[in-house]
């Protein structure tokens, strides 16, 4: 059977039960993707954040068109809510998360990639669920590549290297 791919752009996420469904972020650099897999129970979703916590950014928090899964801070209580309501558990979840990465220069001392990954593990932290695996920081955009049929996440990075991540 042919694989249902589903792009989940940045700001957005992604859900299936499909088993032939493929769920694939791009260009994840300082951002950070949060893949969720439970294979027990057949649920899968792919989350792609931009921002720490919508805080920092004055113009989008109080504007009609909010966007939650632009900022870890909303989108990832949120994107947990969905997955377990589609019948995964605290039992048999396994997450991942990519990203973080620094692709501004040193310099500037945004560190952008960086307070993404606080602000994740404290989101995750206050939601009583923990990364099962990640492969954070670097200075360069991956993809990644959740695979419902295989049952696995596919990382890859510009620099040609990549990574196949099993629960």
């Amino acid at each position: 059977m042919e694989k249902n791919i589903i792009k989940v752009p940045i700001a957005d996420a992604e859900y299936t039960t499909d088993r032939h469904a493929v769920l694939k972020a791009r260009n994840v650099g300082s951002c950070i993707a949060l893949a969720a897999l439970d294979r027990a129970n057949m649920v899968g979703g792919l989350l792609h954040v931009l921002l720490p916590d919508a805080r920092i950014d004055p113009f989008s928090a109080d504007t009609i068109a909010f966007n939650p899964y632009k900022y870890i801070s909303s989108g990832v209580s949120l994107y947990l809510r969905h997955i377990f309501d589609m019948g995964a558990t605290h039992d048999t979840l396994c997450l991942y998360a990519f990203g973080g990465a620094e692709l501004v220069p040193d310099t500037m001392d945004f560190k952008l990639g960086h307070r993404n990954i606080v602000t994740l593990r404290r989101s995750l932290w206050q939601e009583g669920v923990l990364l099962t695996k990640y492969d954070f920081g670097g200075d360069t955009p991956r993809s990644i590549q959740l695979d419902m049929d295989e049952q696995v996440i596919h990382m890859r990075n510009r620099k040609g290297g990549s990574t196949t991540y099993e629960p």
